[in-house]
């Protein structure tokens, strides 16, 4: 038979039928195709109902909304991500759910947050554009190659680096002793173990590292080659101590203090604004200076070259002079 448009309510009606068994199949826009067998005998009148299923949901599982806080490759949101060519680069992992199943997907993102390959699977294929932006990720339910009605979206963000990211998300006057907690994005973060200013200054470089680190994990970050700048520290029976100027300071550059014996005790990673910088326990020790004791244990901004003003001149054996070295970022 001819092909039949429904009526208001659905039906459509077949006159003047051979006798015969026949597949009827329904067709709508947005809704995939259904289709239905019946026998006609002669003479008689067949009622077939033929049920359309919509889709229902097309929901994006992976961004989180809210969003997920995530260890790895590194400590992060699951919306957010550092532009190509930075260390540590990272794809973002997408994944969404299009429900009844036979139902197609179709990923969409701003171009200022990156480009998808494999757009017409559940778990698209995230490349970080190689400039900070953000944009929004839309993931809609398909019905061939029509859009259903049904959709989702989240906010995808991509930082300069990590250390914009992370200066988003630990802030200043955050906690970063044993069980610290923060709040972003309404979302609460309980972090199991205490982060030193080495462990911060490697995941600032590359997102590497559990955020408690010694000396030997930065060696590639402080190898000699890479040195800019070394003075010494000035230091007083009161404190308030002075050093010469550290010279023109660029963003990623990591500013290292090493005690009069030779062994390194705090790093800074600069910012790029004049000479900020930024880091885990990075509050300028208080006087007389003593390890464990003088120091705040907060994410900070502070000065280049201050974190050790206050320390007491000879406040233990091989404390002082302090040396200051400046290595640029690799």
């Amino acid at each position: 038979p001819p092909a039949s448009k429904t009526d208001a309510q659905g039906k459509a009606t077949f006159s003047g039928i051979e006798a015969g068994s026949y597949t009827v199949k329904v067709v709508k826009a947005g809704i995939l195709d259904a289709t239905g067998s019946a026998t006609v005998t002669a003479n008689t009148k067949v009622n077939l109902t033929v049920k359309m299923t919509p889709c229902t949901k097309a929901e994006i599982k992976k961004p989180t909304d809210p969003p997920s806080w995530l260890t790895s490759p590194c400590y992060h949101f699951d919306f957010q991500g550092v532009a190509s060519g930075t260390p540590g680069s990272y794809k973002l992992t997408l994944q969404g759910q299009v429900t009844p199943a036979g139902y197609g997907y179709k990923w969409k993102l701003d171009a200022a947050a990156g480009k998808l390959t494999k757009d017409t699977e559940a778990s698209p294929i995230h490349d970080p554009p190689a400039k900070p932006g953000e944009g929004t990720l839309t993931l809609s339910g398909m019905a061939g190659a029509t859009k259903t009605g049904c959709a989702d979206t989240r906010k995808v963000k991509i930082y300069e680096d990590h250390l914009a990211r992370d200066y988003e998300n630990f802030g200043t006057g955050t906690s970063c002793k044993v069980s610290w907690t923060f709040k972003r994005f309404g979302v609460t973060v309980k972090m199991g173990n205490k982060w030193n200013c080495h462990g911060s200054t490697l995941h600032i470089y590359n997102g590497s590292g559990t955020g408690l680190a010694r000396e030997g994990a930065l060696k590639a970050l402080l190898a000699p080659k890479l040195l800019k700048k070394e003075v010494k520290v000035t230091h007083t029976d009161k404190g308030g101590g002075t050093h010469p100027p550290l010279g023109l300071l660029s963003r990623g550059d990591i500013v290292a203090y090493y005690i009069g014996s030779g062994q390194l005790a705090h790093t800074q990673t600069c910012t790029g604004n004049g000479t900020e910088t930024y880091g885990a326990n990075n509050v300028p020790v208080k006087f007389p200076g003593m390890p464990g004791v003088d120091e705040a244990w907060k994410w900070a901004t502070s000065t280049a070259g201050d974190w050790a003003n206050n320390i007491k001149k000879d406040v233990f054996p091989g404390a002082t002079p302090f040396t200051i070295k400046v290595f640029r970022r690799p």
